[in-house]
């Protein structure tokens, strides 16, 4: 057992439970009793030994950053990969944002955003829908036809 660790464990034990006391005050039981818990992971850790295991993580990491610096190839996958995130993220976001608009009534955000609502002139993809779903033959759809010849879909 390495005894260089304590110091730091016990000193970052008392700091964030000193941190437990005034969010306490201020923010409630809910909040001050998660601070709790996080206040006895530093010796936690040490108890259980892993201050190895975040030695290795530490300079794993460094080396990695300091060998990244010079490469150029590795600039650019770590471009496409923030990229690639960013990406996912607002992909997600215009998803929820459809999801609340849907929730609220708004019939657009229903039909979704590359689709134009019913009744929007210039959209055929109803009538071809339907033109696909006559020649298949799976069902008469006379009366869905006549509903969007009333409403100027063609």
């Amino acid at each position: 057992m390495n005894w260089a660790w304590w110091p730091w464990a016990g000193a970052m034990t008392v700091l964030l439970l000193v941190l437990t006391v005034v969010t306490w005050r201020k923010r409630g039981a809910g909040t001050g009793l998660k601070l709790l818990g996080v206040s006895f992971m530093p010796m936690a850790a040490i108890l259980l030994g892993l201050q190895r295991t975040l030695e290795l993580v530490v300079t794993t990491v460094w080396d990695f950053i300091t060998q990244f610096v010079g490469i150029t190839t590795a600039w650019i996958g770590l471009g496409m990969a923030a990229l690639g995130v960013l990406l996912y993220l607002l992909g997600g976001a215009i998803n929820a944002r459809q999801l609340s608009r849907a929730r609220a009534g708004d019939p657009a955000a229903v039909q979704g955003g590359d689709r134009p609502a019913v009744g929007a002139s210039g959209s055929g993809a109803a009538a071809r829908n339907t033109k696909t779903k006559k020649q298949d033959g799976d069902e008469d759809l006379s009366d869905v036809e006549e509903i969007l010849r009333r409403r100027g879909i063609s």
